[in-house]
């Protein structure tokens, strides 16, 4: 979800139980926070900029709401954890930029400007359009 798209976080609301967060930026974790069930779990994989978060206490105590956190796996719990995304289909999204000047400028302005989408990912332009095409051919599989 992109941190300025209110309608995805109201239709979200109280329908999530588990959220995996990679946090590139420092969010409004008041809006993540809302998107998850009785019983819930906030999970983040990463470090906001910040090194902090400020949560809001009252769902986590009334919703039974939990929150944990890691920076990485080791080699057993990440074949898991993909087998798990695998089995269920999910997976990550990115926005991809090609590996030259004027892709890390756009990947960088993009990130500056906090206008990236969930990741930005340089990929070697070689590769751009087969990786661009698998990723379409996916989507349809699964949308």
């Amino acid at each position: 979800m992109h941190q300025g798209n209110k309608d995805a976080f109201n239709k979200l609301k109280k329908c999530l139980d588990v959220l995996l967060v990679t946090p590139y930026a420092d969010l409004p974790w008041e809006d993540y926070v809302e998107t998850l069930k009785v019983g819930g779990v906030l999970c983040l994989v990463g470090i906001p900029p910040s090194g902090e978060i400020k949560l809001p206490v009252k769902p986590f105590v009334y919703r039974r709401i939990s929150y944990t956190g890691s920076l990485s796996g080791g080699t057993k719990s990440t074949k898991e954890m993909l087998a798990m995304a695998a089995k269920y289909g999910i997976r990550a999204k990115a926005e991809l930029f090609p590996l030259s000047s004027a892709g890390v400028n756009e990947a960088l302005e993009k990130v500056g400007n906090n206008d990236v989408t969930l990741r930005a990912v340089l990929v070697c332009e070689s590769e751009l359009e087969d990786i661009r095409k698998e990723i379409e051919s996916e989507e349809k599989k699964h949308f």
